[in-house]
């Protein structure tokens, strides 16, 4: 194998270990979003330049209000948030104050966070 097919399989890996870590830290940033009390240091909001998915779905709920999850978490990854699936926007809009279910698959910004 040349250097250069060396070095093109080293930077792959690399890259492929990096979308992993991408992922992790992601996950981590909704468990702290999804932490009580995390609200009260401004965590869960935007933090080091990346939109959380609670603080994207509070943004598009404040603008469409109340919506589907699947729809939401469309306008959410638009917004620029990682989220992975409807699933996994629904817990982690589940396991917020901010959010209520307003019927089956249906949310809508809980009374305090509308303003």
């Amino acid at each position: 194998m040349s250097t250069r097919s060396q070095l093109e399989a080293e930077l792959a890996g690399v890259e492929a270990k990096r979308a992993q870590l991408d992922a992790v830290a992601a996950y981590l940033r909704e468990r702290i979003a999804a932490t009580p009390g995390a609200r009260a240091n401004g965590a869960g909001r935007q933090r080091q330049g990346v939109l959380t998915a609670a603080a994207a779905a509070e943004q598009v709920l404040r603008e469409h209000g109340q919506m589907r999850t699947p729809d939401l978490l469309v306008k959410v990854q638009e917004a620029g948030a990682q989220m992975k699936d409807a699933d996994s926007l629904y817990k982690t809009l589940s396991r917020s104050k901010r959010f209520r279910r307003a019927g089956r698959g249906l949310w809508e910004l809980a009374e305090g966070s509308q303003q």
